[in-house]
Protein backbone atom coordinates (compact mmCIF):
# COMPACT_ATOMS: atom_id res chain seq x y z
CA UNK A 1 0.00 0.00 0.00
CA UNK A 2 1.69 3.18 -1.15
CA UNK A 3 0.92 6.81 -1.76
CA UNK A 4 1.07 8.28 -5.28
CA UNK A 5 2.66 5.23 -6.87
CA UNK A 6 3.06 1.53 -6.21
CA UNK A 7 6.48 0.03 -5.65
CA UNK A 8 6.93 -3.65 -4.95
CA UNK A 9 9.99 -4.98 -3.17
CA UNK A 10 11.34 -8.50 -3.44
CA UNK A 11 11.55 -9.49 0.22
CA UNK A 12 13.29 -12.74 1.18
CA UNK A 13 13.15 -13.93 4.78
CA UNK A 14 16.17 -16.04 5.55
CA UNK A 15 15.44 -19.26 7.51
CA UNK A 16 18.66 -18.75 9.51
CA UNK A 17 17.51 -15.40 10.85
CA UNK A 18 17.31 -16.81 14.38
CA UNK A 19 20.45 -18.93 14.15
CA UNK A 20 23.36 -17.99 16.46
CA UNK A 21 26.10 -16.17 14.58
CA UNK A 22 24.12 -15.78 11.39
CA UNK A 23 26.36 -14.02 8.86
CA UNK A 24 24.16 -13.89 5.77
CA UNK A 25 25.16 -10.76 3.87
CA UNK A 26 22.92 -8.23 2.18
CA UNK A 27 24.77 -5.65 0.08
CA UNK A 28 27.93 -6.23 2.14
CA UNK A 29 26.13 -6.01 5.48
CA UNK A 30 25.23 -8.74 7.92
CA UNK A 31 21.55 -9.55 8.16
CA UNK A 32 21.08 -7.58 11.39
CA UNK A 33 23.07 -4.61 10.06
CA UNK A 34 20.95 -4.53 6.91
CA UNK A 35 17.78 -4.67 8.99
CA UNK A 36 18.94 -1.84 11.25
CA UNK A 37 19.77 0.28 8.19
CA UNK A 38 16.26 -0.32 6.88
CA UNK A 39 14.60 0.18 10.28
CA UNK A 40 16.26 3.58 10.75
CA UNK A 41 14.02 4.87 7.96
CA UNK A 42 10.82 3.35 9.38
CA UNK A 43 8.52 5.28 11.75
CA UNK A 44 7.38 3.74 15.02
CA UNK A 45 4.64 1.13 14.50
CA UNK A 46 1.06 2.40 14.53
CA UNK A 47 -1.14 0.35 16.85
CA UNK A 48 -4.40 1.44 15.23
CA UNK A 49 -5.55 2.29 11.72
CA UNK A 50 -6.43 5.79 12.96
CA UNK A 51 -2.86 6.27 14.13
CA UNK A 52 -1.57 5.02 10.78
CA UNK A 53 -3.73 7.65 9.09
CA UNK A 54 -2.10 10.34 11.24
CA UNK A 55 1.36 9.08 10.31
CA UNK A 56 0.44 9.24 6.64
CA UNK A 57 -1.00 12.75 7.01
CA UNK A 58 2.27 13.90 8.61
CA UNK A 59 4.27 12.38 5.75
CA UNK A 60 5.92 9.86 8.09
CA UNK A 61 4.81 6.82 6.08
CA UNK A 62 5.09 6.31 2.33
CA UNK A 63 4.23 2.61 2.45
CA UNK A 64 2.85 0.16 4.98
CA UNK A 65 1.58 -3.39 5.38
CA UNK A 66 -1.98 -3.96 6.54
CA UNK A 67 -5.04 -6.13 6.08
CA UNK A 68 -7.24 -5.33 3.10
CA UNK A 69 -10.28 -5.16 5.41
CA UNK A 70 -8.69 -2.35 7.43
CA UNK A 71 -7.73 -0.51 4.25
CA UNK A 72 -11.25 -0.70 2.81
CA UNK A 73 -12.85 0.32 6.11
CA UNK A 74 -10.74 3.46 6.67
CA UNK A 75 -11.88 6.38 4.45
CA UNK A 76 -8.72 8.40 5.06
CA UNK A 77 -6.61 5.68 3.44
CA UNK A 78 -8.69 5.30 0.30
CA UNK A 79 -7.65 8.72 -1.00
CA UNK A 80 -4.16 8.99 -2.45
CA UNK A 81 -3.13 5.43 -1.52
CA UNK A 82 -3.04 2.30 -3.69
CA UNK A 83 -3.64 -1.14 -2.21
CA UNK A 84 -1.44 -3.85 -3.75
CA UNK A 85 -2.14 -7.46 -2.69
CA UNK A 86 1.02 -9.47 -2.07
CA UNK A 87 2.39 -12.26 0.08
CA UNK A 88 0.44 -15.01 1.78
CA UNK A 89 -3.35 -14.72 1.64
CA UNK A 90 -5.06 -14.12 4.97
CA UNK A 91 -8.70 -15.02 4.60
CA UNK A 92 -9.70 -15.06 8.27
CA UNK A 93 -10.42 -18.79 8.59
CA UNK A 94 -12.63 -20.13 11.38
CA UNK A 95 -10.31 -22.14 13.62
CA UNK A 96 -10.83 -23.98 16.90
CA UNK A 97 -7.78 -24.08 19.16
CA UNK A 98 -7.19 -26.76 21.77
CA UNK A 99 -9.66 -29.41 22.89
CA UNK A 100 -13.29 -28.49 22.19
CA UNK A 101 -16.39 -30.01 23.71
CA UNK A 102 -19.25 -31.38 21.65
CA UNK A 103 -21.33 -28.28 22.46
CA UNK A 104 -18.49 -25.99 21.38
CA UNK A 105 -18.06 -27.86 18.10
CA UNK A 106 -21.79 -27.61 17.41
CA UNK A 107 -21.70 -23.88 18.16
CA UNK A 108 -18.83 -23.40 15.70
CA UNK A 109 -20.66 -25.39 13.03
CA UNK A 110 -23.80 -23.30 13.52
CA UNK A 111 -21.75 -20.11 13.28
CA UNK A 112 -20.08 -21.39 10.09
CA UNK A 113 -23.51 -22.03 8.59
CA UNK A 114 -24.67 -18.54 9.60
CA UNK A 115 -21.72 -16.66 8.09
CA UNK A 116 -22.16 -18.62 4.85
CA UNK A 117 -25.66 -17.28 4.25
CA UNK A 118 -26.22 -14.73 1.50
CA UNK A 119 -27.15 -11.97 3.95
CA UNK A 120 -24.08 -12.55 6.15
CA UNK A 121 -21.83 -12.58 3.10
CA UNK A 122 -23.34 -9.31 1.91
CA UNK A 123 -22.61 -7.70 5.27
CA UNK A 124 -19.08 -9.14 5.21
CA UNK A 125 -18.47 -7.55 1.82
CA UNK A 126 -19.71 -4.21 3.17
CA UNK A 127 -17.04 -4.45 5.89
CA UNK A 128 -14.22 -5.10 3.41
CA UNK A 129 -14.12 -8.89 3.29
CA UNK A 130 -14.52 -11.04 0.15
CA UNK A 131 -12.06 -8.88 -1.78
CA UNK A 132 -9.35 -9.70 -4.33
CA UNK A 133 -10.67 -13.15 -5.25
CA UNK A 134 -8.40 -13.15 -8.32
CA UNK A 135 -5.27 -12.96 -6.13
CA UNK A 136 -3.84 -16.43 -5.55
CA UNK A 137 -1.07 -15.43 -3.12
CA UNK A 138 2.13 -17.30 -2.37
CA UNK A 139 2.73 -20.37 -0.27
CA UNK A 140 3.90 -19.86 3.30
CA UNK A 141 7.33 -21.54 3.51
CA UNK A 142 8.09 -20.55 7.11
CA UNK A 143 7.56 -22.57 10.25
CA UNK A 144 6.19 -21.14 13.46
CA UNK A 145 9.67 -21.32 14.98
CA UNK A 146 11.16 -19.31 12.11
CA UNK A 147 8.46 -16.64 12.38
CA UNK A 148 9.00 -16.46 16.14
CA UNK A 149 12.75 -16.12 15.58
CA UNK A 150 12.22 -13.35 13.05
CA UNK A 151 10.03 -11.48 15.53
CA UNK A 152 12.79 -11.82 18.12
CA UNK A 153 15.30 -10.21 15.75
CA UNK A 154 12.82 -7.44 14.97
CA UNK A 155 12.19 -6.77 18.66
CA UNK A 156 15.91 -6.55 19.46
CA UNK A 157 16.72 -4.29 16.50
CA UNK A 158 13.53 -2.33 15.79
CA UNK A 159 15.10 0.92 17.04
CA UNK A 160 18.02 0.54 14.61
CA UNK A 161 20.53 0.03 17.39
CA UNK A 162 19.78 3.40 19.02
CA UNK A 163 19.43 3.15 22.85
CA UNK A 164 15.91 3.76 24.14
CA UNK A 165 15.31 5.57 27.45
CA UNK A 166 11.68 5.31 28.59
CA UNK A 167 9.49 6.07 31.57
CA UNK A 168 6.18 4.37 32.30
CA UNK A 169 3.89 6.88 34.02
CA UNK A 170 0.90 5.44 35.91
CA UNK A 171 -2.14 7.22 37.35
CA UNK A 172 -2.86 6.05 40.93
CA UNK A 173 -5.43 8.71 41.76
CA UNK A 174 -8.47 7.81 43.86
CA UNK A 175 -10.68 7.32 40.80
CA UNK A 176 -8.53 4.37 39.78
CA UNK A 177 -10.41 2.43 42.48
CA UNK A 178 -13.59 2.78 40.39
CA UNK A 179 -14.49 -0.34 38.41
CA UNK A 180 -11.27 -1.92 39.71
CA UNK A 181 -9.21 0.03 37.17
CA UNK A 182 -6.08 -0.04 39.33
CA UNK A 183 -6.08 -3.84 39.29
CA UNK A 184 -6.62 -3.87 35.53
CA UNK A 185 -3.70 -1.46 35.11
CA UNK A 186 -1.57 -3.57 37.46
CA UNK A 187 -2.20 -6.77 35.48
CA UNK A 188 -1.47 -4.96 32.21
CA UNK A 189 1.83 -3.58 33.55
CA UNK A 190 2.95 -6.97 34.84
CA UNK A 191 2.15 -8.61 31.51
CA UNK A 192 3.78 -5.78 29.57
CA UNK A 193 6.99 -6.12 31.56
CA UNK A 194 7.63 -9.35 29.72
CA UNK A 195 7.61 -7.50 26.39
CA UNK A 196 10.26 -4.89 27.28
CA UNK A 197 13.65 -5.41 25.63
CA UNK A 198 16.44 -6.06 28.13
CA UNK A 199 18.72 -3.63 26.27
CA UNK A 200 16.40 -0.67 26.88
CA UNK A 201 16.49 1.70 29.85
CA UNK A 202 13.16 1.92 31.66
CA UNK A 203 11.82 3.49 34.88
CA UNK A 204 8.45 3.86 36.60
CA UNK A 205 6.70 7.00 37.85
CA UNK A 206 3.31 6.92 39.57
CA UNK A 207 1.19 9.91 40.51
CA UNK A 208 -1.96 11.20 42.14
CA UNK A 209 -1.79 14.59 43.86
CA UNK A 210 1.85 13.73 44.49
CA UNK A 211 4.46 12.26 42.13
CA UNK A 212 6.88 9.48 43.02
CA UNK A 213 9.75 7.87 41.13
CA UNK A 214 8.94 4.28 42.07
CA UNK A 215 11.74 2.77 39.97
CA UNK A 216 14.63 4.99 38.80
CA UNK A 217 15.63 4.51 35.17
CA UNK A 218 17.98 1.60 34.56
CA UNK A 219 18.71 -1.08 32.00
CA UNK A 220 15.82 -3.54 32.04
CA UNK A 221 17.78 -6.48 33.40
CA UNK A 222 16.18 -9.19 35.53
CA UNK A 223 16.93 -7.10 38.61
CA UNK A 224 15.27 -3.99 37.13
CA UNK A 225 12.29 -6.10 36.10
CA UNK A 226 11.95 -7.39 39.69
CA UNK A 227 12.03 -3.84 41.06
CA UNK A 228 9.41 -2.85 38.49
CA UNK A 229 7.10 -5.74 39.44
CA UNK A 230 7.44 -4.97 43.15
CA UNK A 231 6.62 -1.29 42.64
CA UNK A 232 3.59 -2.09 40.49
CA UNK A 233 2.22 -4.46 43.14
CA UNK A 234 2.65 -1.79 45.84
CA UNK A 235 0.70 1.04 44.16
CA UNK A 236 -2.23 2.32 46.24
CA UNK A 237 -4.76 4.74 44.67
CA UNK A 238 -5.64 7.97 46.49
CA UNK A 239 -5.78 11.69 45.77
CA UNK A 240 -6.18 13.87 42.68
CA UNK A 241 -4.83 13.67 39.14
CA UNK A 242 -1.65 15.64 38.33
CA UNK A 243 -0.97 14.08 34.93
CA UNK A 244 0.86 17.00 33.31
CA UNK A 245 3.15 17.49 36.30
CA UNK A 246 3.94 13.78 36.25
CA UNK A 247 4.84 13.95 32.55
CA UNK A 248 7.25 16.84 33.16
CA UNK A 249 8.77 15.03 36.16
CA UNK A 250 9.28 11.91 34.02
CA UNK A 251 10.94 13.99 31.29
CA UNK A 252 13.31 15.47 33.85
CA UNK A 253 14.32 12.00 35.05
CA UNK A 254 14.84 10.77 31.50
CA UNK A 255 16.98 13.70 30.36
CA UNK A 256 19.10 13.47 33.51
CA UNK A 257 19.88 9.82 32.82
CA UNK A 258 23.18 9.45 30.98
CA UNK A 259 23.69 6.86 28.26
CA UNK A 260 26.98 6.51 26.42
CA UNK A 261 25.74 6.87 22.86
CA UNK A 262 25.79 9.45 20.09
CA UNK A 263 22.01 9.24 19.75
CA UNK A 264 19.25 8.33 22.22
CA UNK A 265 15.50 7.87 21.75
CA UNK A 266 13.13 8.98 24.51
CA UNK A 267 9.59 7.64 25.02
CA UNK A 268 6.89 7.79 27.68
CA UNK A 269 3.98 5.40 28.17
CA UNK A 270 1.12 6.94 30.15
CA UNK A 271 -1.76 5.03 31.78
CA UNK A 272 -4.60 7.14 33.19
CA UNK A 273 -8.36 7.26 33.71
CA UNK A 274 -9.13 10.95 34.08
CA UNK A 275 -8.44 14.51 33.05
CA UNK A 276 -5.89 16.56 34.99
CA UNK A 277 -7.35 18.37 38.00
CA UNK A 278 -4.15 19.34 39.85
CA UNK A 279 -0.69 20.62 39.01
CA UNK A 280 0.48 21.93 35.65
CA UNK A 281 -1.97 22.86 32.93
CA UNK A 282 -1.97 21.02 29.61
CA UNK A 283 -0.54 23.95 27.62
CA UNK A 284 2.52 24.06 29.90
CA UNK A 285 3.16 20.35 29.40
CA UNK A 286 2.63 20.64 25.64
CA UNK A 287 5.27 23.36 25.45
CA UNK A 288 7.83 21.14 27.19
CA UNK A 289 6.95 17.96 25.30
CA UNK A 290 6.84 19.76 21.97
CA UNK A 291 10.19 21.40 22.58
CA UNK A 292 11.85 18.11 23.42
CA UNK A 293 9.96 16.07 20.83
CA UNK A 294 9.54 13.09 23.16
CA UNK A 295 6.95 10.53 22.01
CA UNK A 296 4.16 9.91 24.54
CA UNK A 297 2.16 6.71 24.05
CA UNK A 298 -1.00 6.48 26.15
CA UNK A 299 -3.61 4.04 27.41
CA UNK A 300 -6.85 5.73 28.53
CA UNK A 301 -9.60 4.15 30.61
CA UNK A 302 -11.92 6.97 29.56
CA UNK A 303 -13.06 8.54 26.29
CA UNK A 304 -13.71 12.09 27.48
CA UNK A 305 -11.40 14.97 28.36
CA UNK A 306 -8.58 12.69 29.49
CA UNK A 307 -8.46 11.09 26.05
CA UNK A 308 -8.37 14.53 24.41
CA UNK A 309 -5.42 15.53 26.61
CA UNK A 310 -3.56 12.31 25.77
CA UNK A 311 -4.11 12.85 22.05
CA UNK A 312 -2.77 16.39 22.35
CA UNK A 313 0.37 15.13 24.14
CA UNK A 314 0.90 12.42 21.53
CA UNK A 315 0.56 14.82 18.62
CA UNK A 316 3.51 17.09 19.51
CA UNK A 317 6.27 14.46 19.64
CA UNK A 318 8.63 13.67 16.78
CA UNK A 319 7.01 10.25 16.38
CA UNK A 320 3.34 9.76 15.67
CA UNK A 321 2.65 8.15 19.05
CA UNK A 322 -0.41 5.99 19.69
CA UNK A 323 -3.32 6.67 22.05
CA UNK A 324 -5.65 3.76 22.76
CA UNK A 325 -8.75 3.36 24.90
CA UNK A 326 -9.12 0.28 27.06
CA UNK A 327 -11.61 -1.60 29.18
CA UNK A 328 -11.36 -4.53 31.57
CA UNK A 329 -11.50 -7.07 28.76
CA UNK A 330 -8.70 -5.78 26.57
CA UNK A 331 -6.39 -3.53 28.59
CA UNK A 332 -3.79 -6.26 29.18
CA UNK A 333 -3.65 -7.24 25.51
CA UNK A 334 -3.51 -3.62 24.35
CA UNK A 335 -0.76 -2.66 26.77
CA UNK A 336 1.30 -5.74 25.87
CA UNK A 337 1.07 -4.76 22.21
CA UNK A 338 2.07 -1.19 23.04
CA UNK A 339 5.02 -2.35 25.16
CA UNK A 340 6.12 -4.76 22.43
CA UNK A 341 6.17 -2.01 19.83
CA UNK A 342 7.27 1.04 21.84
CA UNK A 343 9.65 -0.53 24.38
Amino acid sequence: QTREKTRLYDVRILPAINAPGAVEAVAGLTLVEAFRTFQAKVPAPALTTEQLSLQAAKGLADATIMESQAYNAEPSLTTGWVFTPFGVRHDNPLVALGDTTTDEQQALELFAEFVSTDEAQRVASDFGFNQYDDYSGVENMLSGAQISGALGVWKANKDAGVPLVSMIVVDRSGSMYDSNKIEQARQALLAGAGEISTGNYVGLVSYASDITVDVPIGQFTDQQRSLFVGAVNNMVPEGGTATNSAIVAALNEMLAYEVEADEVKYRIILISDGATNEGLRLDAALEVVGGLGVAIYSVSFETDASLNEMQALASVGRESASVITANSEDVTMLFRNMARNAL
